[in-house]
């Protein structure tokens, strides 16, 4: 009986994605539990439209990150004006009473937001979907397939013995090439603001960390002068000077 429901799972599973592949492909949205930020689902929750509440606020990300404004800024500023964020009110994501850096980030270079003239649609959406747009329009993109997710059942022993049952999930990014482009309505945020806030954070990159505490010098940022690999910390974090050291 185990084995016959794993197969009808595996079924399922793969019925469900030839479904949401095919939709992708007609244009359709493929509603989850919220819409990209700033944008609501249609009545037939098969596109979307933008909200008039939400939408502002996204162009104001833009307008702030595009005049030199920090990510850290602009999180400290929202949280201490109280605008709620994209999660409020969301019972799976917590009270979501903070903004997210990685939430800006991934605000800006989501192409949901940016502009594309008829001349780009022709070439990043499917052919039937793209002959049947307005040619006068702007639209944005909501890409479908960008990653392929994989689930396992985990067994593990609890600490009175009993037995326990997890979920894993494991997430594999896909090729450009074989993502589906879905048209969504013009944000109403001008390509050059798009532009200019993209390139005002495509050098930032989060440092690692170790025990809560941030490492200035990883990432690779200095290097050996003889072997060209980048540089570790050697020595306890006690003392007050530092050994670098190639990395192995």
């Amino acid at each position: 009986m185990d084995q016959i429901a794993r197969y009808e799972r595996s079924k399922i599973a793969e019925r469900s994605r030839r479904g949401k592949l095919r939709k992708a492909r007609q244009g359709e949205i493929i509603a989850n539990r919220q819409p990209v930020y700033g944008f609501r689902f249609t009545a037939d929750r098969k596109g979307y439209e933008v909200d008039p509440e939400k939408m502002p606020i996204v162009r104001r990300i833009f307008e702030m990150v595009a005049s030199g404004t920090s990510l850290l800024s602009i999180k400290k500023t929202f949280d201490r004006e109280g605008i709620p964020t994209p999660s409020s009110g969301h019972p799976a994501r917590g009270d979501g009473r903070f903004w997210s850096q990685a939430f800006l980030k991934k605000c800006i270079m989501h192409d949901a937001y940016k502009p594309h003239t008829p001349e780009e649609l022709m070439e990043l959406l499917p052919t039937d979907v793209a002959d049947n747009l307005d040619a006068d329009r702007c639209y944005g993109i909501w890409w479908f397939g960008r990653q392929r997710h994989t689930y396992k059942q985990i067994s593990e022993t609890a600490p009175d013995g009993a037995r326990r049952y997890r979920k894993s999930k494991k997430s594999m990014w896909i090729p450009q090439d074989q993502w589906i482009g879905v048209p969504v309505p013009d944000s109403g945020i001008p390509r050059e603001l798009v532009e200019a806030a993209r390139g005002a954070v495509k050098h930032n990159r989060r440092a690692a960390k170790a025990a809560d505490r941030t490492w200035e010098l990883s990432g690779g940022i200095f290097r050996c002068g003889c072997c060209g690999r980048p540089l570790q910390r050697a020595g306890r974090r006690s003392e007050a000077s530092t050994l670098l050291l190639p990395l192995p």
